[in-house]
């Protein structure tokens, strides 16, 4: 028994030993992992953010031109910028990734913030665009339509004759002004197509047959210019002189044709007619036989 107890008591101081030897060789064979380098020590990229040029100035220190977009991206993410790293009180861009640990997280935040800079700097230009006045080939057409309008059909424009003759000669006009001029213009242009399809219609027999004669034409003619000078107040005022309100339009649009067709010189009878005691006494005896 005392043999045995020896002989295991012997055993255990080996085992022991055997144990730390080989832990030892393990630990001598596999050395301990370095830890992991942070974005201080590795080589740094900074991430593209609103089409900025970037330019290397520290080991992970970046610098770059300002751009529209990117202050663009400063009005939207200011805060979130900062805490990125951004200086943005600088006459330059100033990015600091000292300290990042993940540059996916980053380059992840500048693409959402270049997209919300992209949306705002597009509104902003458009906003822009409708406050700059137009010139130039822009409005040359609009102005152009109010030219000849004037000149040609005043009357047509009614009471904004005063507002097309600024639009026609301004050296700009803006958006609004723009839309406004060419409503003017699509209005009177309506007008005097109204008027020429009521003079196209069918007239009575008894101004036909006046109508063949060329002198009653020209008579004619001689007296709806007589009413149309009369008429300064367009019929915006009751004062029995010109073309009363039924014939003003269609009275002017005669005076300013050069001669007339038959059919043209029918409805001039019809439309001067009623208004034939403000004419010229010579131009009335010749016309309707009176004095």
């Amino acid at each position: 028994m005392r043999r045995f107890r020896a002989a295991v008591s012997g055993v255990r101081p080996v085992a022991a030993s055997a144990h730390s030897r080989i832990c030892e060789v393990v630990s001598c064979g596999q050395p301990p992992t370095p830890p992991e380098p942070s974005i201080t020590t590795a080589a740094v990229t900074a991430p593209p953010f609103c089409d900025l040029t970037w330019h290397q100035a520290g080991a992970a220190i970046f610098t770059a031109e300002r751009t529209p977009l990117y202050d663009a991206a400063v009005s939207c993410a200011r805060t979130g910028m900062e805490g990125a790293g951004f200086t943005l009180d600088g006459p330059h861009v100033e990015l600091d990734l000292t300290g990042c640990t993940d540059i996916a997280i980053v380059a992840k935040r500048l693409t959402i913030w270049t997209g919300a800079a992209r949306k705002a700097l597009a509104f902003a230009q458009k906003r822009d665009a409708a406050l700059k006045p137009l010139t130039g080939e822009a409005i040359a057409g609009v102005q152009a339509g109010l030219v000849a309008m004037l000149a040609e059909n005043e009357w047509a424009l009614g009471t904004r004759a005063d507002l097309a003759e600024q639009f026609a000669h301004a050296d700009g006009l803006s958006r609004a002004q723009h839309l406004w001029a060419l409503d003017i213009l699509g209005a009177a242009r309506s007008a005097v197509e109204s008027v020429d399809a009521r003079l196209s219609t069918e007239a009575g027999a008894e101004a036909i047959a006046r109508a063949y004669h060329a002198e009653i034409r020209e008579d004619l003619l001689a007296a709806c210019v007589e009413l149309t000078d009369l008429d300064h107040d367009r019929c915006r005022e009751a004062n029995g002189r010109g073309w009363s309100a039924v014939a003003s339009a269609p009275g002017h649009r005669l005076a300013n044709m050069d001669s007339f067709t038959i059919l043209q010189a029918a409805h001039a009878w019809s439309l001067v007619h009623p208004h034939r005691r403000q004419l010229s006494e010579d131009l009335r005896g010749r016309l309707f036989g009176i004095s």
